[in-house]
C-alpha cells in the first residue's frame, strides 16, 4: 500500500509540474521547416517543383482515360468493358458531373503548380548550375502551364486565367473567353518552344518538339 501511495504522489507531482509549465512542455523546436520564404532558395528546390509537374500529369493520365481520348475518335472501348464509367456516352457529361469536375480540377492544379514553380524560378539570387539548365527549366514550366490552359480551352471554353500565386484569398476571378484562353496558352507554349532544347539532357523531360506540337494545336484552335 505504501508503495502505491508513493507512486500516486509522484505521478500527481509530475502532472502538476507539467501543467505549470505547459508552454515549455508543448513548444516545438523543429530542426527545419518550409515556408513561402524559404521554399525556393536553391536550384534544387525549383527543380523539385518542376518534377512535381510531371508527377501530377502522369498520375492523371494513368487515372483518367478520358484525358487520353477515350470515348472520342482517338480510341474507344466496347460497351461491355466500360463498367459504367460513361466515357463513351457524352450525354453523361455536364458542368456539374464528377467526370467533368475532376478533369477541370486536375488541369487547374497543373496550372497552379506551374505558377508555384515559376514563382520559385523567379526568386532572386538563386545560384544556377548553368544557363542551359536555367533556360530548360523555364521552358518546362511554361510548357505545362500552356498545356493546361490549352486543354481547358478545348474542354471547357473560357476559364479564369491565373498567371501567379496569390498569398491572400481571392474569390473574384473572371471567366475569359475561349479565344482568350487559347491566346494565353499560345504565349506560354511559344515561350516554352523558345527555351526547351531539341534533345533534353534528362531522359523523359519535355523537348522543343512537344511544345511545337501543342502550339500547332493551339494555332489551329484559335484559327
Amino acid at each position: 500500500m505504501k508503495a502505491t501511495h508513493i507512486a500516486t504522489a509522484l505521478l500527481a507531482g509530475a502532472l502538476a509540474l507539467t501543467s505549470c509549465n505547459d508552454d515549455a512542455f508543448l513548444s516545438e523546436h523543429p530542426k527545419t521547416s518550409y515556408t513561402t520564404g524559404n521554399s525556393y532558395l536553391t536550384a534544387d528546390q525549383v527543380r523539385a517543383s518542376v518534377t512535381n509537374l510531371y508527377v501530377h500529369i502522369r498520375y492523371w493520365y494513368q487515372t483518367d482515360y478520358f484525358l487520353k481520348g477515350l470515348g472520342s475518335d482517338v480510341l474507344d472501348q466496347p460497351y461491355f468493358r466500360s463498367a459504367g464509367n460513361g466515357y463513351s456516352d457524352f450525354n453523361q457529361y455536364s458542368p456539374s458531373s464528377n467526370n467533368s469536375n475532376k478533369i477541370y480540377n486536375a488541369l487547374f492544379q497543373l496550372a497552379n503548380y506551374a505558377n508555384q514553380s515559376l514563382q520559385g524560378y523567379n526568386t532572386p539570387d538563386i545560384q544556377w548550375p548553368s544557363d542551359y539548365e536555367k533556360k530548360d527549366l523555364l521552358g518546362q514550366i511554361m510548357f505545362f502551364r500552356g498545356y493546361a490552359y490549352l486543354s481547358m480551352g478545348e474542354l471547357f471554353g473560357g476559364v479564369p486565367l491565373v498567371d501567379r500565386v496569390y498569398d491572400k484569398v481571392k474569390l473574384d476571378f473572371k471567366r475569359s473567353s475561349r479565344q482568350e484562353t487559347y491566346a494565353f496558352a499560345i504565349r506560354d507554349l511559344e515561350q516554352a518552344a523558345a527555351n526547351l532544347p531539341d534533345y533534353p539532357s534528362v531522359a523523359g523531360n519535355v523537348a522543343k518538339g512537344a511544345a511545337y506540337h501543342f502550339l500547332a494545336e493551339a494555332y489551329v484552335a484559335l484559327a
